[in-house]
């Protein structure tokens, strides 16, 4: 009887790190585990496949590991913005409402009309809101997306990252600033409020 094999899969060390291409880290940090990249999400097959941030069983000698996955967590989606200060959205499918969550740090906000930012005055709140206003409560600031254009980055190219998002089942979205949004339209109401965002902020007659 044939002597069965199984490839290691990749294990990523404990307090992993992973990061965009290019993302600077602290001096003296020891560089990211991971690097992350373009990837839709996906599931791994029942018995056994592939995944997205799974193990990768096959022929080969025991012991022997399977290069990193693309993305940290199995199942998650990543979209890589073209920005010159390294920026992503991460979809992670197993937190939050059904459908999961999108997680993004500048790239867009959610701020509703009416509602402070927490650990700022009624000042700061009304320049936030100015800086980032426009018809949608979630938002890719203008002044952002006025200076990733001033550092070279093709608006059409920006907005085509955007849109990467659009068949990712995410339920609700957690940025970086401002308050998580939690449509009850689900994941139409999240997908509709990216477009919609990036196209006020991208508009077709900027592209090029």
């Amino acid at each position: 009887m044939g002597r069965k094999t199984r490839r290691a899969g990749w294990a990523a060390p404990a307090g992993a790190l992973w990061a965009a291409a290019g993302t600077r880290l602290a001096r003296g940090a020891a560089a990211a585990d991971g690097v992350l990249v373009d990837a839709a999400p996906a599931t791994a097959a029942k018995g056994g496949g592939t995944g997205a941030g799974g193990d990768r069983d096959g022929g080969g000698d025991a012991g022997v590991a399977a290069a990193p996955p693309a993305v940290p967590l199995r199942g998650a989606g990543v979209a890589v913005l073209p920005t010159p200060y390294p920026e992503v959205l991460l979809y992670v499918p197993h937190l939050g409402p059904p459908g999961g969550l999108l997680l993004a740090a500048d790239a867009v906000v959610h701020v509703p009309a009416g509602v402070r930012p927490p650990h700022v005055n009624a000042l700061s709140a009304a320049l936030t809101r100015w800086a980032i206003a426009s018809a949608t409560a979630l938002r890719v600031p203008p002044l952002w997306a006025r200076a990733q254009a001033e550092g070279g980055v093709v608006p059409a190219t920006l907005r085509a990252a955007y849109a990467r998002t659009g068949g990712w089942p995410a339920g609700g979205v957690i940025t970086a600033h401002g308050e998580a949004l939690l449509p009850p339209g689900g994941a139409p109401a999240v997908r509709a409020a990216v477009a919609e965002a990036a196209a006020a902020a991208l508009p077709p007659e900027t592209a090029e």
